[in-house]
């Protein structure tokens, strides 16, 4: 699964776009079967001509490996 797929549907489908919004681990289970682990926090935001986001990761000595990275997620 794709973040462009997950993006596109957004777009096409605005109940689609409000769930995801409001509840983003139920949606994109319902829409695309993807479950994320138990305790996970994942927030979705829209961006627009004035609003910005500046995503800061983790220190690579607290990130997730590749390896345990592909595990949880397949977004590609």
């Amino acid at each position: 699964m794709s973040t462009t797929a997950i993006i596109s549907k957004a777009w096409e489908e605005p109940d689609f776009k409000k769930q995801l919004l409001d509840n983003p681990i139920q949606a994109l289970k319902q829409a695309f079967g993807i479950t994320m682990p138990e305790g996970s926090n994942l927030k979705v935001v829209e961006e627009t001509k004035k609003s910005h986001y500046l995503v800061i990761p983790p220190r690579p000595e607290n990130a997730l490996t590749a390896e345990e990275n592909v595990r949880k997620f397949v977004w590609i």
